[in-house]
């Protein structure tokens, strides 16, 4: 089985390892998007219309992140090479993730993942308060979960796709809220 790492771990090690300016996320800075707003879209056209700025934003970052990749050696310049050729990859299954929502039943489950979610981390955000989830405002995603969630639609959807031969990671050392 082919392992990859996935969004945020190719920009960490990236950023980390070999000296690639880090630019997370460049136009969306801070961006939130809505666990409700998502799973409460009508239709893909909709969801694409609120996410669609996720692939425009990566391309541009990955074009800018060549245009500054390391040139010092051979071996770090082949490394920075192969690490925005994966994020290019990743850019790709986001899109082909947006472009599966207009599967009934792929929009369902992407409903249904939201909503379940949103659920979870108001349950946990209640924790150690005397709050029921209810009265929480709407939790938000932080734009690598979203990225995760439609790289791996598609490889979810269909049990032949190549996808399910790779193993994304989603790691994170900032609370979900």
């Amino acid at each position: 089985m082919l392992a990859r790492a996935g969004v945020e771990g190719t920009i960490s090690q990236a950023v980390g390892a070999f000296g690639l300016r880090h630019c997370r996320y460049l136009g969306l800075a801070k961006t939130h998007l809505q666990h409700i707003a998502t799973a409460a879209a009508p239709d893909a056209v909709t969801v694409r219309n609120m996410l669609g700025g996720i692939v425009t934003a990566y391309t541009r970052w990955i074009a800018e992140q060549r245009t500054q990749a390391p040139t010092d050696s051979p071996q770090r310049a082949k490394v920075a090479q192969s690490l925005l050729d994966r994020a290019a990859i990743a850019n790709q299954r986001i899109e082909a993730g947006l472009q599966a929502l207009d599967d009934p039943q792929i929009l369902e489950a992407f409903q249904i993942a939201n909503r379940a979610i949103a659920t979870a981390i108001r349950q946990r955000l209640t924790h150690d308060t005397d709050k029921s989830p209810d009265e929480l405002s709407p939790p938000k995603w932080r734009l690598f979960q979203i990225a995760f969630l439609l790289m791996n639609i598609v490889g979810i959807a269909d049990p032949l796709h190549s996808d399910r031969e790779l193993v994304d990671l989603l790691r994170s050392s900032v609370p979900l809220q």
